[in-house]
């Protein structure tokens, strides 16, 4: 009995030596996946915003979230020129957050949020011309944005500060009319 149980010992020890060894890896639980940003990480861009210089005007507003989307509207203001409008979304798609530009008088171009869009959204779409990047940021109490890209083998940018505008004021009402 002792010459049968001394082998059934040796190998139950060694079947235990080999799981416990470092070859035998245990089986790793993949880590989940981090949350995917949704419009309010981006509640930070809404209201309306300017940038005042000698050369001009550039005025950006964006509305709250509703209904899954917020709009934007861009107006670049030019002495002695016509003022340029450009309508924007951001709007949840299948695969995140999606930037929709529609300058006036151009088809719309898609842009993917490529970040958490916490304190910084980056928005790509590489298969456009210019920009190829749309890039919102927190400045302190400002709204940076830049718009960037390749244009014949050399990157190229625009950036903008803007400052929070006051709410435009409304004209007087006209005088009353007397009979």
């Amino acid at each position: 009995m002792k010459t049968i149980a001394l082998p059934l010992v040796i190998a139950a020890l060694s079947l235990t030596a080999c799981a416990m060894s470092p070859a035998a890896k245990p089986a790793l639980i993949p880590a989940p996946a981090p949350p995917r940003p949704t419009l309010s990480d981006l509640s930070w861009m809404t209201g309306d915003w300017i940038q005042a210089g000698p050369k001009g005007e550039d005025r950006e507003s964006w509305l709250p979230a509703r209904g899954g989307a917020m709009a934007g509207v861009n107006q670049v203001y030019r002495p002695r020129q016509p003022v340029r409008m450009e309508m924007m979304t951001i709007t949840t798609s299948s695969t995140g957050l999606v930037f929709v530009a529609m300058p006036a008088g151009a088809e719309p171009t898609v842009f993917s949020l490529v970040n958490d869009g916490r304190d910084k959204a980056v928005f790509e779409n590489l298969d456009h011309d210019f920009p190829q990047r749309v890039i919102y940021q927190r400045c302190e109490s400002d709204l940076c944005a830049r718009i960037e890209g390749m244009v014949d083998g050399a990157m190229q940018s625009v950036d903008w500060r803007f400052s929070r505008a006051d709410a435009p004021s409304m004209p007087p009402p006209p005088p009353p009319v007397t009979p």
